[in-house]
């Protein structure tokens, strides 16, 4: 067994998944969970992320500033700036010009 410091980015969020569904929560909160990965791992990460949203109703809530994980995996995109609401629907009502002009402003 390899100790944590010796993962590789995608092994440590999973870890760190294992460990806060240990705790049996109601909601998880995921703080640029896949900044630091490659794109294959980043959708392994967010598939578990929703996986636990569907199968076990955890509520699951994300801070990515990639509009097109939000877009595929977010059923509302809420987007701050400065500590106000900008932006806020579905992924499917957001239209790409108003979640560009967010995050191409960042």
């Amino acid at each position: 067994m390899d100790r944590a410091d010796k993962l590789s980015g995608g092994q440590q969020q999973r870890v760190g998944l294992a460990r806060a569904l240990m705790q049996e929560p109601q909601l998880i909160l995921a703080d640029e969970q896949v900044s630091s990965l490659d794109p294959a791992t980043s959708k392994q990460i967010m598939n578990l992320l929703a996986d636990f949203n569907k199968q076990d109703g955890v509520a699951v809530v994300c801070n990515l500033h990639l509009h097109s994980l939000s877009r595929a995996y977010g059923s509302r995109i809420i987007a701050l700036n400065e500590g106000r609401i900008v932006c806020d629907g579905t992924a499917t009502n957001l239209s790409e010009n108003e979640l560009n002009s967010f995050y191409n402003s960042q």
